[in-house]
């Protein structure tokens, strides 16, 4: 085979692959250029005979860029391990708003459109197994423990772990 075919084709398999990545990382990193988390306020329900939980997160959302619709990482249910969390209701001002939980990736249509500097309020309630994050375990005295694991190296389960990928401001549990 000649020379100059195979050096067209290894630069342009390169060329896909760097096109390739970089499509996937704009768009997994185009909601950081679209909207700011200004806080976060957590109300988890833990319970001692199963490792089910309740929660419902606020988030103060400031739109960097005029939007209708928003998208967080939630891991959605992984039917192997029946791990991850289910979103039962959303709400923006006691308002219902639609919402799609596909992919591990919460997309919520918002009740308006939001201008640049504009600020929404938004509930999320959800149930569910926690995949990662939350270590439900026994104590050496059989007591039940809850231990939330935070930091990069853990995968985005829930809002909780979202923070540490997300925030820069003030948060509440």
């Amino acid at each position: 085979m000649n020379i100059k075919i195979i050096k067209k084709q290894v630069v342009s398999s390169i060329l896909l692959f760097i096109f390739a990545f970089t499509a996937t990382a704009q768009n997994h990193y185009s909601r950081f250029e679209s909207i700011d988390i200004q806080h976060y306020s957590f109300e988890i329900h833990l319970n001692d005979s199963t490792n089910r939980i309740e929660g419902k997160t606020t988030v103060q959302v400031k739109f960097i860029k005029p939007l209708d619709k928003i998208t967080l990482n939630l891991i959605g249910i992984n039917d192997s391990t029946k791990t991850g969390m289910t979103v039962t209701n959303i709400y923006s001002e006691s308002v219902p708003l639609q919402f799609q939980h596909i992919n591990n990736q919460l997309e919520i249509q918002l009740k308006k459109k939001y201008n640049s500097s504009e600020f929404a309020t938004i509930q999320i309630e959800y149930a569910g197994i926690p995949a990662d994050g939350l270590v439900i375990s026994k104590n050496k005295f059989g007591d039940r423990t809850f231990l939330e694991i935070t930091g990069q190296t853990v995968h985005v389960t829930g809002f909780q772990v979202l923070i540490i990928l997300l925030t820069k401001q003030l948060w509440n549990f």
